[in-house]
């Protein structure tokens, strides 16, 4: 048998999804048990705030469900259990806030895997026509939606302070996730954001930016909102290029 054929029956039998390897039981098992205390170490270890707010046996329960069912099929561990947040609604829905503060603890590590680029001061912006302007955003910027309050959660959890109580919100809102230079940041949107966030990130201009204000806000001032966003993106450095 090759070398690399020996190491893919290996691994398949360790994910219970082939024949067993001809070797020594006992060493098969001392592997088994290594490889899967290395998939709950990475879990651990990515989901961080989740393991604090539900406590270690819980979470180590829950984690290695998750385990059985869904085994490493990569060398590396750095995208292991991208699909646990997923798992973890299922598992634990809604008013549970456990799901969100997944998908927060995951976009928040996954910024660290983001291509380096450096963002774009808005002195540096040479735009001519604002109204026609296209923005690139820094590879590293995602957003999800939450329908609690896993953003306070998580922040509390970090700061090592007394978590609020669950709830729900009352309307779904944005979280923003991206990373500063080396440090991941988050904060919450509010509704119009979110829009224009989103309108943004798919090609709208400047000028469509600003159209779509006037509906979220008829009786506000839009010129005044969209430059205040738009200052804020290029101020939080989410910005790579304005064409």
């Amino acid at each position: 048998m090759k070398l690399v054929d020996l190491q893919r029956a290996l691994l398949a039998s360790l994910n219970d999804a082939g024949t067993p390897v001809t070797a020594d039981p006992r060493g098969v098992r001392v592997y088994a048990n290594n490889h899967r205390g290395q998939l709950l170490g990475s879990l651990r270890d990515t989901y961080e705030r989740v393991a604090l707010w539900m406590g270690d046996e819980v979470f180590e329960t829950l984690a290695l469900a998750y385990i059985d069912q869904n085994p490493s099929a990569a060398w590396s561990l750095n995208h292991y259990g991208q699909s646990f947040p997923a798992y973890l609604a299922g598992a634990c829905p809604l008013p549970d806030p456990v799901a969100e503060l997944a998908w927060l603890d995951h976009a928040l590590r996954q910024t660290f895997y983001s291509h380096d680029v450096v963002p774009l001061a808005l002195r540096e912006a040479a735009v001519i026509d604002w109204e026609q302007a296209n923005f690139a955003f820094v590879p590293s910027l995602r957003f999800g939606h939450v329908h609690t309050n896993a953003a306070a959660i998580w922040s509390a959890l970090s700061a090592g302070t007394h978590p609020p109580t669950p709830s729900l919100l009352l309307a779904p809102a944005a979280v923003r996730v991206w990373r500063s230079e080396l440090s991941p940041r988050f904060v919450s949107m509010p509704p119009h954001e979110t829009a224009s966030l989103d309108l943004a990130m798919a090609g709208g201009t400047f000028g469509d930016i600003c159209a779509l204000l006037n509906t979220h806000m008829p009786d506000g001032d839009t010129a005044a909102t969209a430059a205040q966003l738009l200052r804020e993106w290029f101020e939080d450095g989410l910005v790579v290029s304005v064409a």
